[in-house]
């Protein structure tokens, strides 16, 4: 379900706050639910069967510790980029579109946002070269 311009622009103040989560943030952080679920079980199992864990257990903790900065930062990324798309769009439709946010505000919001990309990225590539060393 997309939101309108204005419909963003009312609720950037609510998607910071963890009860007004938007739908792919909820889909984010139950999606990390399910893994950090299963990487329990397997610990578990792991210790019950075996009683003790090896060197791919502690790359699947390593895993689900990278994945939990990883779905913090997206969901510190989403709200800034949605902004940024919908204005973008409106900007199209209408030039003399008002900035949602002072532009020096709008501008830091950005330039902290591309910041948080760049570990995002490293984020990424860490949870899945920790799932691949696991394995």
């Amino acid at each position: 379900m997309a939101l309108s311009y204005t419909d963003l622009m009312v609720s950037q103040a609510l998607t910071t706050h963890l009860t007004a989560l938007t739908p792919r943030q909820r889909l984010i952080w139950t999606l990390w639910g399910v893994s950090f679920l299963c990487t329990i079980l397997r610990g578990f199992l792991r210790w019950k069967s075996q009683h003790r864990l090896f060197a791919d257990d502690y790359f699947v903790f390593f895993g689900l510790f990278s994945l939990t900065a990883l779905s913090a930062v997206i969901t510190c990324l989403l709200p800034q980029f949605f902004l940024a798309q919908e204005y973008s769009k409106a900007a199209i439709l209408d030039p003399l579109t008002p900035l949602p946010l002072s532009p020096d505000e709008f501008i830091e919001r950005t330039r902290t946002s591309l910041k948080f990309m760049f570990s995002q990225m490293l984020l990424f590539w860490t949870t899945l070269w920790a799932g691949e060393l696991a394995c």
